[in-house]
């Protein structure tokens, strides 16, 4: 059987083909023949063709890497189709082999920009976070100052709370608060409130207690110390202690 492989051109493989099957096409025969006696005989019978038939032949043992079946033969039967009954021999016209990877080639300049997308929706609110650690204890802050017995100041603590006057005044026997405010607020005008401050202060009991109209929030003194209450109430304004 013959083979061919690699690159080489149909033509070349056909050419080979026909060639190697020259001796087997029949003889058409001479238009007459002369014999010696000078009778003339009848041409004889027109020989059978050559036929090519050529399919893709798929990777395999004949070509790894495919190729095209040159099949040749006689047409016997006069049909004009190489039949398979017909095919006297194969020749394969495969096709070459994959070469070598080349070298990867430069990196191209780098594009345009792009125009900017536009905005998408909004997502969905996330779930709350966990709440995080609790925070260092912070520096303990100064100390409050301390009551300055026997008397009144602008501004001083007493029993936890800032008692401010607009004006203060010391006699011999009493001390007086103008315009007070305990803890920013009118403290209410009443003995326990007015005997708590002054107690704080000298040491004594209070000698009077003024104030005018009403206010809606005040502070109050009790069990519980200084808290703030709501309700129209008369305002301590003028604070007087013994000494």
């Amino acid at each position: 059987m013959l083979s061919i492989r690699g690159s080489v051109g149909l033509s070349l493989a056909y050419s080979t083909i026909l060639a190697a099957l020259v001796g087997c096409a029949g003889d058409p025969g001479a238009a007459e023949t002369t014999v010696a006696s000078g009778v003339t005989n009848e041409s004889g019978p027109r020989g059978a063709s050559a036929l090519t038939r050529v399919t893709a032949e798929p990777a395999g043992a004949h070509c790894p890497s495919g190729g095209q079946a040159i099949a040749v033969g006689v047409d016997d039967n006069g049909n004009a189709t190489l039949d398979d009954a017909e095919i006297t021999n194969t020749a394969y016209v495969c096709n070459g082999t994959d070469g070598a990877t080349g070298d990867k080639g430069s990196k191209g300049d780098t594009g345009a920009t792009g125009d900017a997308g536009s905005e998408g929706d909004t997502g969905d609110k996330g779930d709350t976070g966990a709440t995080g650690a609790t925070g260092a204890t912070g520096a303990t802050g100064a100390a409050a100052p301390t009551p300055k017995l026997g008397t009144f100041t602008a501004s001083q603590i007493v029993l936890g709370a800032l008692v401010t006057c607009t004006s203060t005044t010391l006699t011999a026997s009493l001390v007086s608060c103008t315009g007070m405010k305990v803890d920013g607020l009118d403290a209410y005008l009443g003995p326990t409130e007015a005997n708590a401050i002054c107690k704080a202060i000298t040491g004594s009991g209070y000698n009077s207690a003024s104030g005018s109209g009403t206010v809606a929030t005040y502070i109050a003194y009790g069990a519980n110390g200084w808290t703030v209450a709501t309700g129209n109430a008369s305002p301590m304004q003028n604070l007087y202690c013994n000494r």
